[in-house]
């Protein structure tokens, strides 16, 4: 059977255009990579490494750790239960009340819908909703809406519901427009059906680069200790899979994307999805949707930072 061109054409035109946000996040990971190792080794040349922690330091620094453990929620999927305007899920159809719109992007496109927490579908965690529906919207831009410099200011958009859904439609979202939009779906049954999450509760550490654990090696003179990396060893330990989750702290790909602005600010994790359910970011990557103890305790998802990287 002959090849037709025209088709051949239009198929290898729409590998490369789903390839975009693939490429230009390596593109940036590489440079974050390359900016990282010139400020490492210029660290280290200014703080050669110092005499290794003592025991008395050790178990100091262990105790400290271990006051940072935050309870988090465990996320895995749930096939058996159904979907409907409300519940646990990534992607399917998102519910919008009566004469609502559906959400967009700063360019003035239709954003994508990610995922949704029902919190009366999950186990109560402290400081975070018992009850109320929170959505999750982010851009079809090949950042998928992430402002690598300034993650408070992503193009994300976060729908609070407080009363369970009543009244209005489930919006089946619509396809994407292959030369123009992005979308961390791979699996495009998933993006249209969804895919129903439940949760078991657990708790986390901070991860080894994390400017927590940073803060506590800074403030105890232990940054530059022969044996920092010994110290670290019960956090990573502590970093075992699964990566989709709320609450606890962020899980990283390569370094903590807070800056020193952020370091008391951005200190919740409201959602963190990596590569799996449907879903890959770049190279098997990890975003997370982050937000201030304060603004979460008043309900206020207004104010969130969106970020995410390729491994």
């Amino acid at each position: 059977m002959a090849l037709n061109p025209g088709g051949v054409a239009a198929v290898l035109l729409l590998l490369a255009v789903l390839a975009i946000p693939y490429l230009v996040e390596r593109r940036r990971a590489r440079r974050r990579r390359e900016a990282n190792r010139r400020d490492a080794a210029r660290w280290l040349s200014e703080n050669p490494p110092g005499p290794p922690a003592t025991e008395e330091q050790e178990a100091t620094f262990l105790k400290r750790l271990a006051g940072l453990r935050l309870p988090s929620l465990q996320l895995a999927a749930a096939p058996d239960k159904p979907i409907q305007a409300a519940g646990t899920r990534i992607g399917g159809p998102a519910w919008l009340a009566d004469g609502e719109a559906w959400p967009c992007g700063r360019d003035g496109r239709p954003m994508e819908f990610l995922a949704q927490l029902d919190f009366a579908d999950l186990p109560p965690l402290p400081d975070y909703p018992e009850a109320g529906l929170l959505q999750f919207f982010i851009a079809r831009s090949d950042s998928f809406g992430a402002d690598y410099d300034d993650p408070a200011r992503s193009d994300v958009r976060l729908i609070w519901r407080s009363e369970p859904p009543a009244g209005g439609r489930l919006h089946v979202q619509g396809p994407l427009d292959p030369l123009a939009d992005s979308s961390p779906f791979l699996d495009e049954a998933v993006r249209a059906a969804g895919r129903p999450l439940s949760a078991t509760l657990s708790s986390r550490l901070p991860s080894p680069d994390s400017v927590a654990v940073e803060q506590i090696l800074i403030e105890m003179g232990l940054a530059n200790a022969a044996n920092v990396g010994d110290l670290l060893d019960p956090v990573e330990v502590d970093e075992e899979p699964p990566n989709q989750f709320v609450g606890g702290h962020p899980r990283f790909v390569q370094w903590d994307f807070r800056k020193p602005g952020f370091r008391d600010e951005f200190d919740r994790v409201l959602l963190q999805l990596d590569s799996q359910n449907g879903l890959i970011w770049g190279d098997c990557g990890w975003a997370v949707f982050m937000i201030r103890r304060d603004d979460l305790i008043a309900r206020d998802f207004s104010r969130v930072a969106f970020h995410w990287e390729s491994s």
